[in-house]
């Protein structure tokens, strides 16, 4: 009888703070509250911004300071095409 008693209160908790955590929040903010998050909102977007630029820059010189590497695969994609158009002309001299 104790442990039906005892599960029984539990759900009940359970219920009841999770009707409690998930409700909706009635509060109303004050008008300076809004003025302030928008400031806080707005120095945000302005760090962010620097911080892309700071970014962009560092890339670009990075970019300027290490030489250009070589890229070999257009190289190695033309010479599979050139072999594939082989085979084609033999299988189709062969036909």
């Amino acid at each position: 009888m104790k442990k039906k008693a005892l599960a029984l209160f539990l759900a009940t908790m359970t219920a009841a703070s999770l009707f409690a955590g998930c409700g909706k929040s009635t509060s109303t903010s004050s008008g300076g509250d809004t003025a302030k998050t928008e400031e806080k909102k707005e120095e945000t977007e302005e760090k962010a911004e620097e911080a892309a630029e700071e970014t962009k820059e560092e890339a670009t010189e990075e970019a300027a300071e290490e030489p250009a590497e070589e890229d070999t695969t257009l190289e190695a994609g033309a010479e599979e095409t050139e072999e594939a158009a082989d085979a084609a002309e033999e299988t189709a001299d062969k036909a």
